[in-house]
């Protein structure tokens, strides 16, 4: 099979993966715990189809009794979703289609990108990781602008590594618009600063820093997403809302080495979500046996890049919610793997090429009982639990380590390695499998349906949030979006700590008619549901939530 053809199959792979939540609602899926965001850009789609088209002019509808311009990435995703409502109607389910689509194009660009640092066989086995790790899976059909701007990470690394080797100015512009495009997507690909830093030290290119070309491009590439979160600011010094950029304290500062919970999330998120057992092994190996290798120094130098960002930003990226944060480490995990299975390759032919191919079919069958999983590992999870379904992937790699090996005599070392590398395909399709294996449907979002006709006439909502200060008094986001989107109503988030019966009175003199609270809210605060029964008619009591009118 030729390596064109080998990378379709991949990317057919990935279409196959991924394609079953293209086309799930914004419903409170419990899939990857991402259902605030997702209701934060369609909300913000969702207004600008119906109100100002204007892309700089993003709005929310927690913001109040205001116009509701909100702080925010810049709006790739839900402006290119309201454009596509204007021929579809509004269907939220064109922005998971056009973060499928970018998927698909990060995926491209990773293979070839791969393709510069790899043999066939290595690059082949990076592709593979990379089309089936749960986080890039995730948020291919999520509605969060993660995706779009790990395609920006990924071309940005792509074309200026090959610009460090070839030093063409075209590769230099390319990077520069893939670095803008994915600064503006999200600030965390500011990680890429300090990665191609490494690059250029480690790599044999240092003259390039005197080139005032690259830093002029590379300021110019900086400067759109400086200006926009400039603006965001003011934004959010004149309203007050904002999606968690200067609403939240992300930095952890000289905690960093006075607490260890902040590096303990940290490595907990790595783990559990770019490196697990397996491919943890593979990578170690490969970081200590093959360090020479210009692949491995690159991938060592990109994770080394995302994981001092997420120490300086432990706050955030520390906490078990922010797991998703971490997916701009999985392009080095997987360049890692490839580097392993490249040389374990080497090692199992010796020669003969016919033992390569065994493992190259065995990760091919690896690749494709993961792909699988998708389908079939959530119905049987009900009948066989996950640790049996891990413990059944675990011995089917064994076995398949074992045909890969026949007839070749081999230390438990290389039988290990050679073990991990199916398992850790397999592993990565029952994470993806485990993701959607929740309910379709959560309980807030039932609660919203059945009080939505309770909504009668114009008039604003107050909805509970969560609380505005973290144990160290720190400031957090707060507000719960899912409500204004659902009930399709405007008004004010209130933090937990601030939610009482005078509050309220003051947000109804500001317009608010009704008041929602969730029972976990409820039972946060002692003392709240008395005192909100004896002051507001309750209009609905649900098993998740409840509805008070104001007014």
């Amino acid at each position: 099979m030729s390596g064109r053809t080998a990378s379709i199959m991949i990317l057919l792979l990935a279409v196959v993966v991924r394609l079953p939540d293209a086309l799930r609602s914004v419903d409170g899926t419990v899939l990857d715990n991402v259902a605030w965001r997702e209701c934060d850009t369609a909300m913000m789609a969702r207004n600008f189809s119906r109100g100002d088209m204007n892309p700089l002019r993003p709005t929310v509808d927690f913001g109040g009794d205001g116009e509701g311009r909100v702080e925010a990435e810049f709006p790739f995703l839900p402006w290119a979703m309201a454009l596509c409502y204007q021929v579809l109607g509004e269907r939220p389910e064109a922005g998971r289609l056009l973060n499928l689509l970018a998927s698909l194009a990060a995926l491209a660009l990773f293979l070839r990108l791969a393709a510069g640092l790899l043999p066939p066989f290595g690059a082949l086995a990076a592709g593979l990781f990379f089309a089936l790790s749960p986080l890039p899976t995730g948020l291919a059909t999520s509605l969060q602008p993660d995706g779009l701007m790990l395609l920006g990470v990924i071309g940005a690394a792509r074309f200026f590594l090959r610009y460090a080797e070839e030093q063409r100015g075209r590769d230099l512009a390319w990077a520069a618009l893939f670095l803008a495009a994915a600064l503006l997507a999200k600030a965390s690909a500011a990680h890429l600063g300090l990665f191609f830093l490494l690059l250029l030290l480690g790599g044999g290119s240092r003259a390039l820093l005197r080139s005032p070309l690259l830093w002029v491009v590379g300021l110019l590439a900086v400067l759109p997403a400086v200006l926009w979160y400039l603006h965001g600011r003011a934004v959010w010094l004149e309203h007050g809302n904002s999606l968690g950029l200067s609403s939240e304290q992300h930095w952890a500062g000289a905690a960093l080495f006075t607490d260890p919970r902040f590096v303990i999330g940290v490595l907990t998120n790595q783990l559990r979500h770019v490196f697990p057992p397996a491919v943890l092994l593979l990578a170690a190996w490969a970081a200590l046996r093959l360090r020479h290798e210009r692949c491995v120094r690159v991938a060592l130098a990109w994770w080394l890049s995302t994981a001092v960002f997420f120490l300086l930003s432990a706050r955030t990226s520390g906490d078990d919610w922010a797991f998703y944060y971490h997916a701009v480490s999985t392009p080095a995990a997987a360049l890692l793997f490839g580097a392993a299975v490249a040389a374990l390759g080497r090692r199992m032919s010796a020669g003969l090429p016919a033992r390569e191919r065994g493992l190259g079919a065995v990760l091919a069958a690896a690749a494709a009982c993961a792909g699988l999983a998708v389908f079939v590992a959530p119905r049987l999870a009900a009948l066989f639990g996950w640790p049996l379904l891990l413990a059944l992937s675990g011995l089917l790699a064994f076995l398949a380590a074992i045909w890969a090996l026949r007839g070749r005599a081999a230390g438990a070392g290389l039988l290990l390695l050679v073990l991990c590398a199916p398992q850790s395909l397999l592993h990565l399709g029952l994470k993806v499998a485990l993701a959607r294996a929740g309910p379709r449907m959560s309980a807030p979002y039932r609660a919203a349906r059945e009080m939505a006709p309770l909504l009668q006439g114009g008039g604003r909502i107050a909805v509970a949030g969560d609380r505005s200060l973290d144990e160290d008094g720190c400031p957090v986001d707060h507000r719960v979006p899912y409500m204004f989107y659902w009930l399709e109503r405007r008004g004010f988030s209130l933090p937990l700590e601030q939610v009482g019966v005078e509050e309220l009175r003051g947000a109804a003199r500001r317009g608010a008619r009704w008041f929602v609270i969730e029972r976990w809210q409820l039972r946060s605060v002692p003392g709240l549901e008395e005192a909100l029964a004896g002051a507001f008619p309750p209009l609905y009591e649900g098993a998740a939530a409840r509805l008070y009118r104001l007014d």
